[in-house]
């Protein structure tokens, strides 16, 4: 009786902390993007003040972000204590120059910050012993070779390190990895913004902004390919570049599944046609 009575102080004392941080970050003034402009100007000099207030001005979405992450393992105040580590990250690194808002280019931080808490700790729990093995030598390496390029390194430079094939570890990864997102960063690119939804037509000529909107939506990869044949999935994969692969035209797909250019775009486009038919994947319509 005794225990259930400090679990239950221990409950209330952690809702009145988040009470309390929600309320907080609430009085926290909005900025302009005007404001994030002279911020990352002022951030690039070196003024911590600057980093501050543009970190602090956007602590309410990394709460709608990790909101959404909810049920999968985390407790909510761990999955906001990620996501701001994510938006210092980018408050460090956003390029006003772009053209970008702020937030368009933090959402992928702040998301990769909890993804990353929820593959290293929810995700343990549900893989079988030789997948949870493989998928923590995986992050372990990939969070190894990030400290020494300083930057997110490319699936061949992980397979060179692993000693594995880079064609099957792909595979694995595509397999196990169950959270992934159409705006998540491309391994590889040149920039930081280097999506899938870059390589999707833009034809009002919005940039990320078509796609990203007030709650930056976002699609989950898996049940876009839930439906498809593993030869379908693989065209899609090796089309869009995902999962750290560099996106092919046809020609090399057809070699590297053995089918003839023709029959590679054929596949490709009623591919497209199922995932068209989940509302998630209007966006497709222009491709097929």
């Amino acid at each position: 009786m005794r225990e259930l009575k400090i679990s239950k102080s221990y409950t209330n004392r952690e809702d009145e902390s988040m009470g309390r941080y929600l309320n907080d970050i609430s009085q926290i003034d909005m900025i302009t993007g005007k404001d994030e402009v002279m911020l990352a100007q002022k951030i690039k000099m070196g003024d911590t003040a600057a980093e501050h207030k543009l970190v602090t001005a956007n602590l309410r979405f990394v709460v709608s972000c990790a909101k959404k992450y909810q049920g999968k393992g985390l407790p909510l105040s761990d999955l906001i204590n990620e996501g701001n580590v994510g938006l210092i990250k980018a408050a460090k690194l956003f390029d006003q120059t772009r053209g970008f808002k702020f937030i368009s280019y933090a959402v992928w931080w702040i998301r990769q910050s909890i993804l990353a808490a929820l593959n290293q700790y929810a995700r343990m729990i549900r893989l079988p012993m030789n997948q949870q093995l493989g998928m923590t030598e995986i992050i372990g390496a990939t969070q190894k070779l990030e400290q020494n390029l300083e930057r997110e390194p490319t699936l061949g430079e992980l397979a060179e390190y692993l000693e594995r094939n880079e064609n099957k570890l792909a595979d694995f990864i595509c397999c196990n990895v169950k959270i992934n997102y159409l705006d998540d960063h491309i391994p590889g690119g040149d920039t930081e913004d280097n999506t899938l939804l870059n390589y999707l037509p833009d034809g009002d000529g919005n940039g990320t902004e078509r796609w990203i909107g007030e709650e930056q939506l976002h699609f989950n990869i898996d049940k876009l390919l839930h439906n498809l044949t593993p030869r379908e999935k693989r065209i899609i994969i090796l089309s869009f570049g995902l999962y750290g692969q560099q996106p092919l035209d046809y020609e090399d797909i057809a070699r590297e599944i053995n089918l003839s250019r023709e029959r590679t775009r054929q596949i490709r486009t009623e591919a497209i046609k199922k995932m068209r038919k989940l509302n998630k994947a209007d966006f497709l319509q222009e491709y097929a």
